[in-house]
């Protein structure tokens, strides 16, 4: 797990939660220097200094690679969508994600 994402990291979609936290979303698409599980796991909650508070805790993808691709507040709460169409919604204090649906 990274300690820490910084401007080098590229957030693609964040979710303010509370006063000095966010849910951010890294992209990862094509970096060849991100193994399998990294990539899979590229969305962590932080700190407004960038210190990773956790980083998401969501089941196996079918497939070896299947990043994250959307983070989105709606009225069901923090939702986030894998590449191959899996969705999940993420408990903001534990970063556990629960699959609730799958489209494309």
């Amino acid at each position: 797990m990274k300690s820490l994402i910084d401007i080098t990291d590229q957030i693609i979609a964040n979710v303010p939660i509370g006063q000095s936290k966010q849910v951010v979303l890294v992209d990862v698409a094509g970096r060849k220097d991100v193994s399998a599980g990294e990539s899979n796991a590229n969305i962590y909650c932080v700190d407004d200094r960038g210190v990773v508070i956790w980083q998401i805790d969501a089941p196996s993808p079918k497939m070896e690679k299947d990043s994250f691709v959307s983070l989105r507040q709606t009225d069901k709460g923090l939702l986030a969508d894998r590449f191959f169409g899996a969705e999940f919604t993420i408990d903001v204090s534990t970063g556990t994600a629960t699959e609730v649906g799958w489209h494309k």
